[in-house]
This record gives C-alpha cells, structure tokens and sequence, in this order.
C-alpha cells in the first residue's frame, strides 16, 4: 500500500466499472473532480451523501465539477444500491458508483485500511493535482456545502491570485501574499503579512464580513 496522498501529488489514474458504465480517471482531465472512497455500498451514512450529491448536482455543474464513488462491493450490488435508493426516494441517482473488490484503487489513493473503516474524500483540479483531502468517520457524514465552500475558494485563488482567509465565501474580501523581504514589508507598512484587495476591489464586493475579518485594528474582535 503507498503513503497517503499529498496536497499537490498527481492523482493516481485508473480505469474500472462504474454504475454509468466504464470510467476512467483520464477522460475527466479538464474538470475539477470530487472523488470519494467508501468501504461497503449499502451504508445509511453514504446514501445520505448521495442524496445529498444529488441535490446539489446544479451547484457541481456550475462550476465544472464532476464527482464519482468508489466502494469495496461489486458492480451488481452497487447497482442493486442505486436503484434501491431511486425505488425509495424517487429520485434517479447518476453519480458513477465504481467497485473495487481489491481495494486495489484505494491502495493506490492510500486510503485502504483493514482496522477502521473511514470514508475519504479529495478534489483534484483540471491538471490532476490533489488540492485537498478529508477523511471521515464512517457515523459522520461529509459537508457538501463545505465542500462547495472549499471548491469555489480554490477555484477564486486560482484565477485572482490571492489568499482566501478562514470562513471565505464568494464576495468577501481576499489578501494578498506577505511581503517576502525587509524592503517589501518597509514599503507596505505594518500590514505587510495581512493585506486585503485594493480599495477598488473592495467596492465592488459585498464585503462579507471584511470589517470583523481583515482589519488588524479593527477593536471588534472578540475572543468567543
């Protein structure tokens, strides 16, 4: 079994059987990807996260993200799952469910474990890189909308530049790099390692919390 993936590793590509036919990880290069590894088909937590998928396929499809499940079970009992789900809730659940009964793919993810059963998650962006990793106890379920939240902050730093600070949603303010060298801190003053947008930038945001967030003296900071 490898070590468990880094943030900026290539994500390991591989080819199986999936619920929507045959999947391979190099025919979805050029989309973000959010790729989840759950043991056993059939579990009341990775249902709930399917349905939940589902709900917010338009929110996915929006910001170009596909997303797949990989599980230990068989071809057959990962359909039999899915129209079980769809016969219960009327809903037609089209999420690649992928099987590995070796585990040979979460082996090659590093998340295979033969004590605890774990659920893993990771995004991987349109280069294949790994951008970000969670592993969930099998009686918690993931946060889709934190997800999301992580997804449109990677995809924002990715097209401005800047640092997206804790609790950043779309419209709040982001910061800049700190300044690298004692000319570059002299220059920028004493707000050389916590810079936000220019003023124009901020004009034209909704601010979200930027007030409480970004201003180093700002006096409304509360310890809760």
């Amino acid at each position: 079994m490898r070590q468990k993936l880094l943030i900026g590793d290539k994500a390991p590509v591989f080819c199986a059987r999936s619920t929507e036919g045959d999947f391979c990880l190099e025919n979805t290069q050029g989309r973000w990807i959010l790729a989840s590894f759950c043991p056993q088909s059939f579990t009341p937590v990775a249902t709930s996260e399917l349905l939940a998928q589902y709900k917010m396929k338009s929110i996915f499809n929006e910001l170009k993200c596909s997303y797949f499940l990989v599980t230990g079970s068989s071809l057959f009992s990962n359909l039999a799952w899915i129209m079980e789900i769809s016969s219960i809730f009327g809903v037609q659940i089209d999420t690649p469910v992928l099987e590995d009964p070796t585990y040979a793919i979460f082996k090659e993810y590093g998340v295979f474990s033969s004590i605890s059963e774990t659920r893993a998650f990771f995004i991987i962006d349109p280069f294949n890189n790994i951008r970000w990793f969670s592993e969930y106890p099998q009686n918690v379920g993931q946060s889709l909308s934190e997800i999301i939240r992580i997804l449109r902050a990677l995809q924002h730093v990715d097209e401005t530049r800047r640092l997206a600070p804790a609790d950043w949603l779309p419209g709040d303010c982001t910061y800049h790099a700190a300044g690298l060298t004692r000319a570059e801190i002299l220059k920028l003053g004493p707000t050389w390692f916590y810079r936000t947008e220019d003023e124009k930038v901020h004009k034209k945001s909704s601010q979200r919390g930027c007030k409480n967030l970004h201003n180093p003296r700002d006096k409304t900071i509360k310890q809760a």
